[in-house]
């Protein structure tokens, strides 16, 4: 239940809460020991836009 609800309310370490970007819109992933191009997909899961691999330990989003 608490990872159930950790993605689908994501917040920083700070306390802040994540955004979500558009569904399948490409943003700049960054995750905890990489940064890709990446892309939400409709189940809420972040994936390698490349691959479509699932990513995981995302930490932030940014737009292109």
């Amino acid at each position: 239940l608490v990872s159930a609800f950790k993605t689908l309310f994501p917040w920083k370490e700070s306390g802040e809460k994540i955004s979500r970007p558009e569904i399948r819109m490409p943003v700049v992933v960054q995750c905890k020991e990489f940064r890709c191009l990446g892309y939400l997909d409709r189940n809420g899961i972040w994936r390698d836009f490349a691959r479509s691999h699932k990513l995981q330990d995302v930490v932030e989003w940014r737009h292109l």
